[in-house]
């Protein structure tokens, strides 16, 4: 609809951010077998197993979408180059719609282990079509922006979508228990934000491994993890002689 030049620019941010959600795709792969074991052998353990997940996930999105807000167009210049400066505000959209999806992917996995494949089909129709009807509407009057912004509202009503149909098969998260953790993951945000924002003239390769380090370190502060989470996380990847995911 805006012809090459503006798919170039879209496409540019598209592919950069298409490597991100490999982290959301490796850790619902090898949660799925594990959920699928524990629907049939405990509930209780299975809603603990989602929540949990459900925190790592915002635990690891949310420090990478206010971190690209903040590097955005130094990222842009560094990998594409200046010609592609138009990419800038995409990347700063799309980047959110990547977060929502790090979170998002987790319902796919609770409904599909819990046999509730025809739920998981009916929430990717209702937002293909969500999708579809909002690029029609926002790209030919805002371009790529229209079209970045279209995708982000779309994964946030994925989330929304996925969030209400998990407490009406009765695995809702507790709202306190989720506000506890956003509120630990933007006290860790925040610290990385003004490292990053206060030491602006360091070189990107610098700004990125030491802002991880700093959020993460606040994590651990403010109790991010505990002992629960270290050993969901070892059943998760450990494999048994088959080379299934082991529920310990």
């Amino acid at each position: 609809m805006k012809g090459d030049e503006a798919v170039g620019w879209y496409n540019a941010t598209y592919t950069l951010l298409s490597v991100l959600t490999f982290i959301p795709m490796a850790y619902s792969t090898a949660l799925f077998p594990v959920m699928s074991r524990l629907h049939i052998s405990s509930e209780e353990m299975l809603r603990f197993t989602y929540a949990r997940s459900m925190k790592y996930m915002l635990i690891l999105g949310l420090p990478v979408g206010v971190g690209t807000t903040l590097l955005d167009d130094r990222i842009i210049a560094q990998i594409f180059g200046a010609d592609f400066s138009s990419s800038v505000l995409a990347l700063r959209i799309l980047v959110w719609a990547v977060v929502l999806q790090f979170a998002g992917g987790i319902f796919t996995q609770l409904f599909d282990s819990t046999n509730r494949q025809r739920t998981t089909t009916l929430l990717i129709g209702i937002t293909v079509l969500n999708n579809l009807v909002f690029d029609l509407i926002l790209t030919p009057v805002y371009g790529i922006y229209g079209t970045a912004a279209a995708t982000a509202g779309n994964a946030a009503l994925f989330l929304a979508l996925g969030y209400i149909l998990s407490y009406k098969f009765g695995h809702g998260l507790s709202p306190k228990i989720l506000l506890g953790t956003v509120l630990r993951v933007m006290s860790a945000s925040t610290a990385m934000a003004f490292f990053v924002i206060y030491f602006e003239s360091l070189s990107m390769y610098m700004l990125i491994p030491v802002g991880a380090l700093i959020y993460f370190t606040v994590i651990c502060l403010v109790r991010g993890f505990d002992k629960e989470d270290l050993e969901l996380l070892r059943q998760i990847i450990r494999r048994d002689g088959t080379g299934q995911a082991s529920t310990g």
